[in-house]
This record gives C-alpha cells, sequence and structure tokens, in this order.
C-alpha cells in the first residue's frame, strides 16, 4: 500500500492514523462517510453502482482499507489539487 492509511472514526470526528494494525480493520459504512466527508447515501450510492469494493457480513457492509485506496486512485485527476 502507497499510502498505508487509516479512518479511524473518533466521537464522529475522522482520522488518519498509520498503522500496519489498522490496514487490517474493516470500516464500517458510516465511518467510511465520516472519513470521505460524505454522506451515508453516497457510500449507499456507490456500493449500488460497483464502484467501490465492500465486503457483506451478514446484514452489514464493511469496506477494507485497500479497498477504499484502490476507489480514490482510480478517481485521482493528475496535476489536479
Amino acid at each position: 500500500m502507497p499510502f498505508g492509511w487509516m479512518m479511524h472514526a473518533v466521537q464522529d470526528t475522522p482520522r488518519i492514523i498509520p498503522s500496519a494494525a489498522s490496514e487490517r480493520r474493516l470500516l464500517t459504512r458510516r465511518e467510511l462517510a465520516a472519513g470521505l466527508r460524505v454522506s451515508h447515501r453516497t457510500v449507499d450510492n456507490l456500493i449500488a453502482e460497483k464502484a467501490i469494493e465492500y465486503i457483506r457480513v451478514r446484514g452489514s457492509v464493511r469496506f477494507s482499507p485497500a479497498g477504499v485506496e484502490t476507489y480514490l486512485l482510480s478517481g485521482t485527476v493528475a496535476g489536479a489539487v
């Protein structure tokens, strides 16, 4: 992983935590939405469009940091910052 980052919501405030152990932790829909600063509906749309990798655990949806990073890098525009 080039960035080695992990979003972690603490009291609804997203933080970036670089850690090897955090790379194994799966994100919830709420944590992903908070980390990307989008609504949970936007995350639902990404799931419906199959634009982002997700894992189903019974009735829940989880996201791997690697899958989120792949999605974010796929939308990166060169020279746009």
